[in-house]
């Protein structure tokens, strides 16, 4: 397997269109939910986020063959914009392209952003989903 190069990745991916699964709106937050590994950094790179909450986190699911892991970064644009939680999943220690995404990953949050990661359950991200949903559900029911 090779050592990713996360700087020459970065440099691929300023021009790759970014693949957003959904993306919620709250008052103090918005939350961006991306396909892949490669749309994260993608979206992170082009949006210019230089404000990050550490750590960030890694969740990891056992499946068939092996895990699928699933992290989440908090950023910012500037310290006076509201906060946004990106997530992003499918990579994976058991296959070619999903290993590949877990070295990307974890190298531009180690090595590009310089925040450590920690592991957490998948309850807790679980958990973190339903909260913003009901904060969505919430506002709406407001309006």
């Amino acid at each position: 397997m090779r050592k990713v190069s996360i700087f020459k990745e970065i440099d691929r991916l300023k021009h790759w269109k970014p693949e957003i699964v959904f993306q919620l709106n709250l008052k103090d937050q918005k939350i961006t939910y991306l396909r892949e590994p490669e749309d994260l950094i993608a979206y992170m790179v082009q949006k210019k986020f230089t404000w990050f909450s550490i750590p960030a986190w890694r969740f990891s699911v056992d499946e068939q063959g092996g895990r699928r892991y699933y992290y989440v970064i908090e950023a910012r644009r500037t310290i006076a914009d509201k906060q946004e939680v990106l997530i992003t999943g499918d990579a994976t220690d058991y296959s070619g392209h999903g290993s590949y995404d877990k070295q990307l990953i974890e190298a531009f949050i180690t090595e590009a952003l310089g925040l450590p990661i920690e592991d957490r359950p998948l309850s807790y991200l679980f958990g973190k989903l339903v909260y913003y949903l009901s904060k969505v559900s919430k506002n709406a029911k407001e309006n």
